[in-house]
């Protein structure tokens, strides 16, 4: 599960975008009558079906006790070798492990359960494992596989033309393409989800599509839109009565609340879902409702509630030892100390949280590395099944021509003793030619066996290191995305503003930065040597570099904050007149506006500025050397610029790597002018409008070509 500290957004509002599907649940007296025929059942197949109807009754209000019936179905469903109902407390214990955020368990059971489905030839339920496992690797990030296990499902679900089960799939689409901020794609796909749901009359999966467009009109600024889907899906689910479902609603509306700083409703929701949460026995979403009450405290400045509500839910998290949940509350509580003047018990929670990450990291990795073995062990013992069926065939057949030998000698007894003899001497020959082509075909086999086995060998190894690199660089994404003000951004300027941010790896070199003092602004679109891990590490020392120009050194005059960090990054990176050949620093677009007066200064290194006003393009130009780099042993001076921005003018700050891809009929780069003259024909659209126009013409111009650069376009209006 990944989650964020405190950036405007409540603590753990991400987790409910990965729960796209309701848990079915039973009314509590339903789980009471099966427990009395549980306790007068025999151990026998009666006995199976209850503990299966138990660990479904449970499921959505007591998850562990559920768990704990759905193992014990599984057990004794091997004892009886019934293994359609194994299969299917398998994926009990997937939905149970899912509920409580265990991802890599619940898909080690939801593979188990396909393969078993599978053997079985029923083609529904091994879709159906395929979509749980899309949420689950949704749940850890791993939004590429996730995808690749939803479009299995769905194309499974066609072929057998099941509508619920396409409108699954489909929701489970959206929820992948939401996490890559692919929000039309996400929008598209919900709602083709939602009309596909609508006509099975599947309401807690209509309400789930409802809850999933919140969340995507959420990430994009749109919370009127997103509270209107919310209230919709909060009145499906009452009627349904799931209370944990409730539960999770009610905080995504807490979540909007907090968001739009509307803080007493914001308290309402999250108060509302906890008392569900109590009394469903949910005591990680106690300790993470109790953490929401204290973010909204936080944001209000007050410190004392909020150390109390911080206090309670550690108390929780403790009990259920939930280090994921208490590591973000100790990063939280580090920011209240620092807000408090407390700067030695800041150090401490942020030295545990820390911590806390660490383990969180090592634990995720052995996870992995045990479901790698486990499916190995799958496969191993189905592949020693198939080897033993083949061996008795083998056997039977060799046996038939035994007996069809015993039956010719027998018949030809009554000949001549010539004819017998020259019988038993051709049966001689061939015992002792069949007998060399198995020794033959033996040591064929084991050769090749024991080439399988170093080819696996290898493949297990290759296949772990690109593991840990893979893991490695989504660790250093989630470092990345913790300096991007984009809740900010959203905050300042709502609907009138875009930002389209495309790295052409998983990490970037190119970012965005912004710092607010008072009623100035400063905003910058920046471009790092470089791109993918090597323009990540640089991005994150220049994001720091631009933080402690403003925040320790005062600087807001966008030329002295170049000029400082020019100086710093060159120390940082060792860059000295004889080494400046390796050009590592940064290109960079950066404003400082002033709200009130719209007075905007600028200093820029290769990055201009762009204004539009009144459909005309002005070119504000930057600085023709990059920030970071000596010129005979002293450091260049950045140019100062300030203009008088009006009401309607629109300015574009960005990177190369929109007008450097190449693409088009003739393979050539869409070029300045060409990029120019798009922002003129969009600049009157909304800018949400604009992001999507800016984005269609570049996916048109690049065609089939690879993205060559990392792609950020930053738009205000006035």
């Amino acid at each position: 599960m990944h989650l964020r500290a405190l950036t405007r957004t409540t603590i753990l509002s991400f987790f409910f975008l990965l729960l796209s599907f309701a848990l079915p649940g039973q009314d509590s007296s339903d789980a009471d009558s099966l427990l009395q025929l549980l306790k007068t059942s025999r151990p026998d197949a009666d006995k199976l079906r209850i503990l299966l109807a138990l660990s479904e009754a449970e499921l959505s209000n007591n998850p562990k006790s559920a768990a704990d019936h759905a193992m014990k179905a599984r057990k004794l469903a091997e004892d009886l070798s019934l293994e359609k109902e194994k299969a299917r407390s398998l994926m009990l214990i997937g939905k149970t492990s899912y509920a409580v955020g265990s991802y890599n368990s619940a898909i080690k059971s939801y593979t188990d359960a396909s393969l078993l489905y599978s053997k079985l030839g029923d083609t529904a339920s091994v879709a159906e494992a395929y979509v749980m496992m899309a949420a689950c690797y949704n749940g850890q990030g791993s939004y590429t596989e996730g995808l690749a296990r939803a479009q299995d499902a769905y194309r499974q679900y066609s072929l057998l033309k099941d509508k619920a089960g396409m409108g699954r799939a489909l929701l489970s689409i959206g929820v992948t393409n939401n996490k890559l901020k692919n929000f039309p794609d996400a929008i598209k796909n919900f709602e083709r989800a939602q009309a596909l749901l609508d006509e099975a009359k599947d309401k807690e999966l209509v309400a789930s599509c409802l809850n999933n467009l919140a969340n995507t009109y959420i990430d994009m600024g749109d919370y009127d839109k997103a509270v209107d889907y919310l209230e919709r899906s909060l009145k499906i689910k009452r009627l349904l009565g799931n209370k944990l479902s409730i539960s999770k609603t009610l905080n995504n509306i807490g979540r909007v609340y907090s968001d739009k700083g509307e803080y007493e409703k914001a308290v309402q929701y999250y108060s509302e879902a906890l008392d569900l949460k109590r009394e469903v026995g949910d005591k990680k979403g106690m300790a993470i409702g109790l953490a929401n009450l204290g973010s909204v405290a936080q944001y209000e400045k007050k410190n004392g509630k909020a150390l109390e509500y911080y206090n309670r839910a550690i108390k929780i998290a403790s009990e259920i030892n939930d280090d994921e949940t208490l590591q973000l509350i100790y990063a939280n509580m580090a920011e209240l100390y620092v807000a408090m003047g407390d700067k030695d018990e800041a150090l401490r929670y942020l030295g545990m949280s820390s911590d806390l990450k660490d383990e969180l990291f090592a634990k995720e990795k052995n996870e992995k590395v045990a479901e790698m073995q486990a499916r190995f062990d799958v496969e191993r013992a189905e592949q020693s099944a198939e080897e033993e069926r083949k061996n008795a065939e083998l056997e039977r057949r060799r046996r038939e021509d035994d007996n069809f030998r015993s039956t010719l000698i027998i018949a030809c007894a009554a000949l001549v003793l010539l004819i017998i003899s020259v019988l038993a001497f051709f049966l001689y020959k061939q015992s002792l030619a069949r007998k060399k082509i198995n020794q033959d075909l033996e040591m064929q086999k084991q050769e090749i066996e024991h080439k399988n086995s170093e080819l696996h060998a290898a493949y297990l190894q290759i296949e772990e290191k690109n593991k840990d690199i893979t893991d490695s660089i989504r660790y250093a994404k989630r470092l990345q995305e913790a300096i991007l003000p984009e809740a900010e951004f959203a905050r300042v300027f709502g609907e009138k503003g875009f930002v389209l941010y495309r790295p052409k790896d998983i990490v970037s070199g190119d970012f965005y930065w912004m710092q607010r003092v008072d009623n100035d602004l400063l905003l910058a679109a920046v471009d790092c040597t470089g791109h993918g891990v090597p323009g990540a590490f640089v991005s994150i020392v220049c994001s720091n570099l631009l933080n402690q120009a403003v925040n320790e050194h005062g600087l807001l005059r966008p030329s002295d904050i170049l000029d400082d960090v020019n100086q710093r990054l060159s120390q940082t990176l060792y860059q000295r007149a004889d080494e400046s050949r390796v050009r590592d620093g940064m290109d960079i677009a950066l404003i400082r506006l002033d709200l009130r007066t719209l007075q905007l200064e600028y200093a820029g290194a290769f990055n201009p500025l762009y204004l539009v006003r009144d459909g005309k393009l002005t070119e504000v130009k930057a600085d023709k050397f990059p920030v970071g780099s000596f010129l005979d042993e002293e450091l260049r001076r950045f140019t100062h610029r300030e203009m008088q921005l009006q009401k309607g003018d629109v300015v574009y700050l960005f990177s190369d790597g929109y007008a450097d891809q190449f693409g088009g009929p003739e393979g050539k780069k869409f070029k300045r002018s060409r990029f120019k003259e798009t922002l003129v024909n969009v600049h009157r659209e909304n800018f949400s409008g604009q992001r999507e126009l800016l984005l269609q013409a570049f996916e048109d111009w690049r065609g089939r070509s690879e993205q060559v650069d990392d792609i950020l376009v930053m738009g205000i209006g006035m």
